[in-house]
């Protein structure tokens, strides 16, 4: 289940360079239903992932998969938009 959620920081955190740092890319394949692939690279990992979301705003049902690389970049260039 994901329930959306937004956050407002009083101010951005010291020392910020020492938190770790994650890279996302992703691309919306379809938004109605809303699939999604990402690709997350970290200093200890690199995750591609297949997101598919059921319909809502507030709250929805969401489903993540682990993808190949090959998957990942032959999808990412079918983006919706």
């Amino acid at each position: 289940m994901e329930i959306e959620r937004k956050f407002l920081l009083n101010k951005i955190p010291d020392n910020l360079e020492t938190y770790e740092k994650i890279d996302l890319e992703q691309a919306y394949i379809s938004t109605e239903p809303v699939i999604r692939v990402r690709k997350k690279v970290s200093a200890k990992s690199e995750k591609y992932i297949l997101t598919v979301k059921s319909t809502g705003l507030m709250s929805r049902q969401e489903f993540e998969l682990d993808m190949e690389e090959k998957a990942y970049n032959n999808l990412i260039h079918k983006a919706d938009g």
